[in-house]
């Protein structure tokens, strides 16, 4: 069997805690190409969240990204693929996670928002997971109300990250 592509994950996999690639993965992923396998990532994490190093990959076909709720096609830089959930839908789920008092963060179009409440909360989660991820909360949106933000421009939900508990 022939294989034709190659799909993988970033945090942890490709990308070391530092949020940089390892001159062997690197290598590794170039071979890959030459081979003809188109690179593929799948990641949870919004487009925006991507580091630009990553855009450098020879070969790199496509972004499978927010766990699948959008594929980008590299080369051309659009969107080919895309199911958000409604944001009626999704602020129904707002008001469960309100309730049960967890932090949450929202992605919606490639980027992440936050409510201000939630900012401190959010930032000690991401600190405590190494470079990569303090990197993560630079990119994050942090807004006064999600819901009135996404609804006042018109915007569905890629993801919803809960972070029910907070290590």
């Amino acid at each position: 069997m022939k294989y034709k592509l190659l799909a993988f994950d970033m945090d942890g996999t490709i990308l070391r805690n530092d949020g940089d690639m390892s001159d062997k993965t690197v290598l590794a992923l170039e071979r890959a190409c030459e081979k003809g396998l188109l690179l593929v990532l799948a990641t949870g994490r919004p487009l925006a969240k991507f580091p630009p190093l990553l855009y450098k990959l020879k070969g790199l076909a496509y972004a499978i990204a927010s766990n699948g709720a959008c594929i980008e096609a590299i080369k051309e830089g659009s969107i080919i693929y895309k199911d958000y959930i409604p944001l009626k839908t999704a602020s129904a789920l707002f008001a469960l996670i309100d309730q049960w008092g967890y932090t949450y963060e929202v992605y919606s179009d490639g980027m992440s928002f936050c409510a201000n409440r939630h900012a401190d909360d959010v930032t000690r989660y991401f600190a405590k997971r190494g470079e990569t991820y303090r990197q993560l909360v630079e990119t994050i949106r942090f807004v006064d109300d999600v819901e009135a933000y996404l609804g006042a421009r018109e915007m569905d939900v890629e993801k919803i990250n809960i972070h029910a508990v907070l290590l």
